[in-house]
C-alpha cells in the first residue's frame, strides 16, 4: 500500500509539473488536457524489484520522444528531480523563485511531502533518472513533518489576517474523519465526534484532500475569520495516534 500510493502520488507530481511548465493555470478541478493524460495513461511501470520497494516507471513513446511546447520528457523529470532536492537541502526561497505560482508552489509541498520518509517504515525516498545515459540520483530524506512546517509557514505567509503572519500557536490540530470533499466550493468537512467542522482548502491542497475521504485523517488548520477555517495540512491518522 505505501508504494502504490507514492506511485500515485508521483504521477500526480508529474502532471502537476507538464501543467506548470506548459504555462497552464492551476487546474482547480476537472480532467486534465487528453495530450497529457494520454502520457500518463500510457506511463510504463515495471513490477516491483525482489527483497525492495524499488519501481521503475517509464513515460513517453519512442516514436513521439517529445512532448508539444515542452521538449523531451527529460524536461519534466530534470524539473521535478531538482525542486525535491531543493526541499531536501531546505532551499524553500530558491524553491519558491522557481515557482512562483503560490497554488503550484503548495501543490509540490503536499505532494512532496507525501513521498516523503515518515521515519518510520520509510527512511527515504529515491529516483533514479537516465539522461544521455548517465544516472542521477536524487534522494529526499526530509521527513513528513519538516515538510509540514514548510506548508504552515508557506500557508501563513499567503494567507494573512490584518497583515500578520499567523503563529503556530493559534492553529489547532484535530482528528476525525474526512466525510465531505467539494471541489467546486474547496470545502471539506471533518466529523469530530459527531460535530461537523468545514475546511476552506487552499487550492494547491486540493490533490491531497481528496485521497483521504472517508478516511481517519488528522488535519491542521487556522483561523482566517470569525467563519472561515483554513486547512495547513491533511495526513492519515495512525494507529497509534
Amino acid at each position: 500500500m505505501l508504494i502504490i500510493k507514492r506511485i500515485d502520488i508521483f504521477k500526480n507530481l508529474t502532471a502537476r509539473t507538464f501543467e506548470r511548465l506548459s504555462g497552464k493555470s492551476f487546474r482547480k478541478g476537472g480532467p486534465m488536457e487528453p495530450e497529457y493524460k494520454k502520457i500518463l495513461n500510457n506511463a510504463y511501470l515495471s513490477s516491483l524489484q525482489a527483497a525492495s520497494m524499488a519501481f521503475k516507471i517509464k513515460f513517453g513513446n519512442p516514436s513521439e520522444p517529445t512532448i508539444p511546447g515542452l521538449g523531451r520528457y527529460e524536461t519534466i523529470i530534470d524539473d521535478i528531480t531538482e525542486n525535491i532536492t531543493l526541499i531536501n537541502d531546505k532551499k524553500i526561497d530558491v524553491l519558491k523563485g522557481k515557482i512562483n505560482d503560490n497554488a503550484y508552489f503548495d501543490n509540490f509541498l503536499a505532494l512532496t511531502k507525501e513521498l516523503a520518509p515518515d521515519g518510520n517504515i520509510v527512511n527515504l525516498f529515491g529516483i533514479t533518472s537516465i539522461k544521455h545515459g548517465q544516472e542521477r540520483k536524487t534522494i529526499l530524506t526530509e521527513r513528513k513533518e519538516k515538510i509540514s512546517e514548510v506548508i504552515r509557514i508557506s500557508q501563513s505567509e499567503s494567507d494573512t489576517t490584518n497583515n500578520n503572519l499567523i503563529e503556530k500557536s493559534s492553529n489547532q490540530t484535530i482528528a476525525g474523519i474526512l466525510k465531505v470533499a467539494n471541489a467546486n466550493t474547496n470545502i471539506v468537512e471533518i466529523m469530530v465526534d459527531g460535530l461537523e467542522i468545514k475546511l476552506k482548502v487552499p487550492d494547491g491542497l486540493s490533490d491531497i484532500v481528496r485521497k483521504y475521504w472517508d478516511e481517519k485523517v488528522v488535519v491542521e488548520y487556522h483561523k482566517k475569520n470569525k467563519k472561515d477555517n483554513v486547512l495547513i495540512s491533511i495526513e492519515e491518522e495512525l494507529a497509534n495516534n
